[in-house]
């Protein structure tokens, strides 16, 4: 953002704001567009002029945007790194020789140089994760009253179709033992509720008495 004094008179002065222009070409403007971004570089001032660009590095609207977007292939540069402290009079405000030098391009890393630095941060700027567990240091420094754990097994398919078999094979085995009971019990109830009492009828015969 730029501002902008007009004097009106000895009492009154307008102040006058203007969006902050990036990328000449285009006119992006902060104002419509806070994504708005362009190279980083060094200017002489007070009339600026660019000077050199400064690799990897943008600038924005918000530093933090810009600061994510930039990358780091200029601290790979020792030419670079060292026109910079040329460039901001670092030797002239620190009279200390403190010697910078660059990132060490040789070391393997996952990250490219060119890689933006919110893809980094995203990844937490880690190479890699290494799992180390300590089970006896865990027990000595936290004293657990009690420990519960569980094991994620995944199954290939002959343990499944065997497991399948082995419970069809039990069911049956169940079901031949219960079946023939179970039968033999209704078949129990059913002939005590419907069994009918036995009638005996008997007969008596009056034979006829001579005189």
């Amino acid at each position: 953002m730029f501002v902008q004094l007009n004097i009106l008179d000895d009492i009154n002065i307008q102040i006058v704001t203007f969006p902050k222009l990036y990328n000449m070409l285009s006119s992006c403007s902060c104002y419509s567009d806070p994504s708005c971004v362009e190279p980083a570089g060094f200017y002489n001032y007070p009339n600026p002029a660019l000077i050199d660009l400064a690799p990897g590095f943008f600038v924005d609207c918000y530093i933090t945007e810009a600061t994510l977007k930039s990358n780091l292939v200029s601290l790979y540069n020792q030419s670079w790194i060292d026109e910079f402290h040329t460039r901001i009079l670092f030797d002239y405000y620190y009279p200390f020789n403190i010697r910078t030098s660059t990132l060490n391009f040789s070391l393997h890393s996952r990250y490219n140089i060119t890689i933006p630095i919110n893809i980094m941060m995203q990844k937490m700027m880690t190479e890699s994760w290494d799992t180390c567990v300590n089970y006896s240091a865990y027990y000595q420094q936290c004293h657990p009253i009690e420990c519960k754990y569980t094991y994620a097994i995944k199954y290939d398919l002959i343990y499944i179709i065997t497991t399948i078999i082995g419970l069809f094979g039990g069911l049956v085995t169940i079901l031949q033992l219960i079946i023939p009971r179970a039968v033999k019990l209704i078949r129990r109830c059913w002939f005590h509720r419907h069994r009918h009492p036995r009638v005996q009828v008997f007969l008596t015969i009056q034979v006829p008495q001579n005189n």
